[in-house]
């Protein structure tokens, strides 16, 4: 079964490789941004854009050269690697082939994924990757136990940094504000005074009747 969804996963892929340039020679703003500001190695080209894509795109470039072919290229490798690792994930998450190849199709209903990916959101793209990585990575180091496993998944996380801008990871459970503690140690929930979103909270305390600030 996943030799036929890994299969089916290739051809829808190299259908919109082959589809996309035939279509039109117009191109999205993450698609123009890349073709004109990456022309050599560099630590970043786009403003809180870190830059592996790039470096990737670099790299395709240079065997098929600065074009649209070499944008839909990178794109849709990185669309078929994300829909194979999100398979092999759902093979270890559950017992039933049939389940995982029904979750693994219904990636293409996801919006993002079924109409947007084909327009651009490169760096997105990468981080959806990087996310279906980790999840296959968790699934497989939750069966095994295995030390290799343990290093694999702990490792991954560093070539994951310059894919997309986003925060850094906080404990499950912890609220967005920072963590306090009260005399006795016990964590106290709630924004840090002083800032914002405390004030909001303040607000709405002494007057009930306003809305509660969004999370």
């Amino acid at each position: 079964m996943t030799g036929v969804v890994v299969a089916a996963a290739l051809a829808y892929c190299l259908f919109h490789l082959l589809l996309r340039p035939t279509l039109s020679s117009t191109i999205a703003v993450d698609d123009v941004e890349q073709l004109v500001l990456v022309q050599d190695w560099r630590l970043g080209y786009v403003f809180g854009q870190p830059p592996l894509y790039s470096w990737a795109l670099l790299v395709i470039e240079g065997l098929v050269g600065p074009n649209l072919w070499a944008l839909s290229i990178a794109k849709y490798t990185v669309l078929f690697a994300t829909v194979v690792f999100f398979h092999l994930a759902a093979r270890r998450l559950t017992d039933r082939p049939a389940f995982a190849t029904l979750a693994t199709l219904s990636l293409t209903l996801v919006y993002l994924i079924g109409y947007k990916v084909h327009r651009g959101y490169a760096h997105t793209m990468s981080l959806m990757l990087l996310c279906a990585a980790t999840l296959y990575l968790l699934a497989r180091l939750r069966q095994s136990r295995a030390l290799s496993d343990y290093l694999l998944f702990g490792g991954e996380g560093e070539p994951g940094a310059p894919v997309q801008e986003h925060r850094p990871p906080r404990p499950v459970g912890q609220r967005g504000g920072d963590q306090r503690h009260d005399e006795g140690g016990e964590v106290v929930l709630g924004e840090k005074p002083g800032s914002r979103r405390h004030a909001e909270e303040q607000v709405v305390r002494e007057r009930p009747g306003l809305p509660k600030p969004r999370q």
